[in-house]
């Protein structure tokens, strides 16, 4: 009796082994946890101070109003990220407000779910970021661009730029 229901059990012990095994193996043990908190995303004013200016990588997208609008795509921290970067050349502050809009793997003109976003900058500001950066606003990263999927980002553009004098 016994031996016959070893017998029975056998096939289904046959498929349900590998199967555990493969599905253990596609783990990745090492994986971190995405460090993106949507709370930390603001899309509010700030003030920006002057940073330092290293153009070498950076792309001129816009010119509007005598406020130059440059972007990056570089990994930071494990992550595609876009930084984006402004150049006030105005006499007084100005707020700017601007939304964006990426080319990936999947989409070519993907708006960014966040919508628009705006920042006040002074006369001369030129924002210039890093991974460590700390407004969140000027660091795009790869999961803030689509909840859908991976996004893979082949390009940036921004879209509906306006230059407010203050």
């Amino acid at each position: 009796m016994k031996k016959r229901f070893l017998l029975q059990k056998l096939p289904f012990m046959a498929f349900l082994l590998p199967a555990l095994i493969l599905s253990f193996s596609s783990l990745n043990l090492n994986a971190k946890p995405t460090p993106f908190n949507e709370s930390n995303i603001p899309v509010h004013l700030e003030f920006l101070p002057n940073f330092a200016a290293g153009t070498a990588s950076w792309t001129l997208d816009a010119t509007v109003d005598n406020v130059e609008c440059y972007y990056k795509i570089e990994s930071c921290n494990g992550f595609t990220a876009v930084f984006l970067r402004f150049n006030n050349k105005n006499l007084n502050n100005v707020k700017i407000t601007w939304k964006e809009v990426f080319t990936t793997q999947v989409e070519n003109t993907l708006p960014s779910f966040v919508g628009q976003k705006e920042l006040i900058l002074i006369p001369g500001a030129t924002a210039d970021n890093d991974c460590n950066s700390v407004n969140e606003i000027l660091i795009i990263r790869t999961p803030q661009i689509t909840p859908l999927y991976a996004a893979e980002v082949k390009k940036f553009n921004f879209s509906n730029i306006t230059v407010t004098n203050l």
